[in-house]
């Protein structure tokens, strides 16, 4: 079913000379397959010409892994890193930026994912935690967006609730009418 509605997109971005940029969460799951971490179908994966991956660094929680995980395009065989770095732009606008490192990555995705010795000692909120600092790591997001891809990654309603809590995750009203939108604290979410 999910093949049969990537077709026309995938005709679409080959009669314009598009590239289409698709983004999906990773389940919680332990498997030693990267691939298999890609939460929905794997037909999103199977239908890309190329997919990636990013992890967080296992030896420095700053850093991140991009790794390719399946490319139909060329032999990928290394990979890239990178930290985000707060700047803040013209006008003290707070954001963002991703400063790449200039060397390869030799690490695979299927190493970069494999659990490490301390897996079976992550409790469910510290998962949790995980999930919602990559949720908002760019920033405020709707809460119903929020809850829906962390629902989505496998977590529980009540351990969203405890992870948002512990995290210093601030919901605030977005106008009268409209939602909420979950804040990330400075000190909570890790970027």
């Amino acid at each position: 079913e999910v093949r049969a509605l990537l077709t026309p997109l995938a005709k679409l971005a080959e009669d314009h000379d598009l590239a289409v940029v698709c983004v999906a969460h990773l389940n919680k799951g332990n498997n030693t397959q990267a691939l298999t971490r890609v939460n929905g179908s794997m037909a999103f994966v199977a239908a890309a010409r190329a997919a990636f991956i990013v992890e967080r660094d296992k030896e420095d929680s700053d850093r991140r892994l991009f790794l390719p995980l399946k490319n139909n395009l060329g032999a990928d065989q290394t990979g890239l890193a990178f930290r985000v770095q707060g700047t803040f732009l013209p006008g003290d606008i707070e954001t963002s930026c991703v400063i790449w490192e200039p060397e390869p990555v030799t690490v695979t995705a299927d190493e970069a994912m494999a659990p490490g010795p301390d897996a079976e000692k992550q409790s469910a909120l510290e998962d949790a935690k995980a999930i919602l600092s990559q949720i908002l790591l760019y920033g405020p997001v709707p809460g119903k967006k929020a809850t829906a891809e962390a629902l989505e990654a496998g977590l529980s309603e009540r351990t969203i609730r405890r992870a948002r809590t512990a995290l210093g995750i601030r919901p605030v009203k977005h106008g009268f009418s409209g939602g909420w939108i979950w804040t990330p604290s400075r000190e909570g979410v890790q970027r």
